[in-house]
């Protein structure tokens, strides 16, 4: 099965003072880059949805712009789904320094009859780290249309698999890959 990966990096870094968090620097390489290493062990093709002006030169991607804009990450989902070839997509921040390709690996073995595949981790729900299905395309249309624009909201209204905290905490990793920065306080070396 192909899949694409689907980095979403249109956030305006309020909480981070202007630092677009996607060029912070982990032990030695910006989140941009590990999360870009992480994904190309597992899929097929990578796109990168950016709300700003920045390419990522020197990292091998597509590059695709909200279709609008201030509507959040749920426009980020909806606009990647757009320019994806491929009908399973696994979505992510570009906010995750510690992502790993098992729980990527965990998401797609459990894809069911489902349109989204959604991980539960410590009884939260993690909706952008996980996969989504190009039929979604329609359904995220109405939702912003209507102003949805919580993904939790979202998917509420479709078919999920949630994968659990058990399948979860099997692929037993030394950094938790659900950890996201929002605040420079975060940045940990």
């Amino acid at each position: 099965m192909e899949i694409t990966g689907i980095i979403l990096a249109g956030g305006k870094a309020g909480r981070m003072g202007g630092i677009d968090k996607a060029l912070i620097t982990v032990k030695g390489k910006t989140i941009i880059e590990r999360t870009v290493e992480t994904l190309r062990d597992v899929v097929d093709d990578i796109i990168v949805v950016s709300g700003n002006d920045y390419d990522f030169k020197g990292i091998n991607v597509t590059i695709v712009r909200d279709i609008e804009k201030d509507k959040g990450p749920i426009m980020g989902i909806y606009s990647g789904l757009i320019a994806s070839k491929t009908e399973w997509n696994f979505v992510c921040g570009c906010d995750m320094p510690y992502l790993n390709s098992s729980i990527i690996l965990t998401l797609i073995e459990n894809i069911r009859e489902s349109e989204a595949v959604v991980p539960v981790a410590d009884g939260r729900k993690e909706p952008l780290c996980a996969l989504y299905s190009k039929r979604l395309i329609e359904k995220l249309q109405g939702a912003i249309g209507e102003n949805i624009l919580k993904v939790s909201d979202f998917l509420s209204k479709v078919n999920v698999e949630y994968v659990s905290d058990d399948l979860i905490r099997k692929t037993n990793l030394e950094y938790n890959p659900f950890f996201n920065i929002n605040y420079a306080t975060d940045i940990r070396d």
